[in-house]
């Protein structure tokens, strides 16, 4: 067990440190977003679990001792030993504007998070959950020029957009099962971070024009909560199998075969995150320039002075269903409602925005030949494939017309490493350390001929380290 526990320390040393490192050097890809992170808070970030994101990015119902569902804080009582979870998204995204394409790159760190079964007993449960995710990204560059007339004067005036930053979550997570068949939970998340936009109007110098700046900045410090529960059972199931030691020539009739006895494991489960208005710092600085190869500044004034403004975030509802028979399968789906049209970001135009609703179907094939308990030399065997479709009807609608996202993702999830023998809710068997990879690619249209025009692909990555640790020892 001791060397297991440094193993696993070091391991988890080292990925912290990779995480830091990519942290830095992927900041300056984060400013690569969508042209539509121009509004609002920006981009909101999906958060994708390991195996969910895979499956179609469920996670209301799903409830598996494999990885952290970190998404329905009522599933941390299926937390079985000690993990820590890691993970970064590539995005790439194709898109049509004007018939003119567009592409897009991001590369960031979507997680990182530690789950630690506190108690497990016969009628009550204990689940905790440390982590960080992003919530927001805004990162734009775009520009465009049009014509003004200033008296007799024709003026060529270039306007210039860009925007960087970003809002991110620190977690704290706790779940409880309150019997054999019922979990709730709750996720207190800190919300914190800095945007700034730019807009910048460039006056032709020759013609004795000063040009101008607006920077804007919003700073975030706030609370914010969601809250989750799940109820879960099984029941059995029977089916005959031909025994091991019938010659393949037997006539014995299938009726007469044995039966194999399994469960069925179903967990129906909702999360809800509150809606709530939150206070930002906001302020507005106005610059005036002569344009040229150097800027020279003219004058520097506050359009509008440091102050609290209001950002109120949407309510949202997800609610699932998973079936597994811990053996070899598991299905589930999702489906989720958000009422963005109560969205407010200071005195925005709030006609963007239309409440959302979206459908996720997923399975994961667990192969019947695998052996749990072998061990070592197990790692074909050991290997979990995963598969699943969504689809989303987009809160943000630029031009009012109704956005269409369809998305198709499949995954696997590599054993990493094999640790000591434990009992979970489902099955006794070895313990298994994961790489998850997870690949998506869909497109987003909008109805009525509208100006989205998208496809995309995003690459997950994910470690999932598993073992027991914080457990005393009887003999040094």
């Amino acid at each position: 067990m001791k060397k297991n526990n440094q193993i696993g320390s070091s391991i988890i040393g080292f990925v912290l440190l990779l995480a830091l490192q990519l942290s830095g050097s992927l900041q300056a890809q984060i400013d690569t977003q969508s042209p539509y992170s121009f509004y609002g808070i920006g981009s909101p970030q999906r958060n994708s679990l390991q195996n969910g994101s895979a499956m179609g990015g469920i996670f209301a119902g799903l409830r598996d001792s494999n990885t952290v569902n970190f998404l329905n804080p009522a599933a941390y009582t299926a937390i079985d030993v000690t993990q820590f979870v890691f993970g970064f998204e590539n995005n790439a995204i194709h898109r049509t504007i004007n018939n003119k394409l567009y592409k897009d790159v991001n590369t960031y760190i979507n997680h990182i998070g530690l789950g630690v079964p506190i108690i497990k007993k016969k009628h009550f449960g204990w689940g905790l959950f440390m982590g960080f995710s992003p919530y927001s990204q805004v990162g734009y560059s775009f520009a465009d020029t049009v014509i003004q007339y200033f008296g007799n004067d024709t003026v060529a005036v270039k306007a210039f957009y860009n925007g960087t930053g970003g809002i991110n979550q620190v977690t704290l997570g706790n779940g409880f099962r309150l019997s054999k068949y019922i979990s709730i939970g709750a996720n207190t998340h800190f919300i914190f971070g800095n945007t700034d936009r730019n807009r910048s109007l460039i006056m032709p110098l020759n013609q004795g024009y000063l040009s101008s700046r607006v920077q804007e900045k919003v700073n975030v410090r706030e609370f914010s909560l969601d809250v989750g529960i799940q109820a879960h059972h099984w029941f059995k199931t029977q089916r005959r199998i031909r025994p091991k030691e019938m010659p393949k020539d037997s006539i014995i009739p299938r009726q007469l075969w044995p039966f194999k006895t399994s469960r069925i494991y179903f967990n129906i489960g909702a999360s809800y995150t509150l809606g709530r208005t939150i206070n930002a710092r906001y302020d507005q600085l106005g610059i005036q320039y002569l344009a040229g190869n150097t800027e020279l500044g003219v004058d520097t004034f506050k359009i509008v002075p440091t102050s609290q403004g209001i950002i109120r975030l949407p309510h949202a509802i997800t609610a699932g269903i998973h079936f597994t028979n811990a053996e070899s399968w598991s299905l589930a789906a999702d489906f989720n409602y958000a009422q963005w049209s109560d969205f407010r970001y200071f005195d925005q135009p709030v006609s963007l925005y239309h409440d959302t609703w979206g459908l996720s179907l997923g399975a994961e094939i667990d192969p019947p030949y695998r052996n749990k308990n072998l061990g070592k030399n197990q790692f074909f065997k050991n290997i979990l494939y995963r598969a699943g479709v969504r689809y989303q009807n987009r809160y943000f609608r630029p031009d009012t017309n109704p956005v269409d996202e369809v998305g198709i993702s499949f995954g696997l999830a590599l054993p990493l490493a094999f640790g000591n023998k434990v009992y979970s809710e489902t099955e006794s068997r070895r313990i298994l350390s994961y790489i998850n990879l997870n690949l998506e690619g869909g497109f987003a249209n909008s109805r009525n001929n509208g100006i989205i025009n998208e496809n995309f692909f995003r690459l997950n990555v994910g470690i999932t380290i598993r073992d027991k640790w914080f457990i005393k020892r009887r003999f040094n």
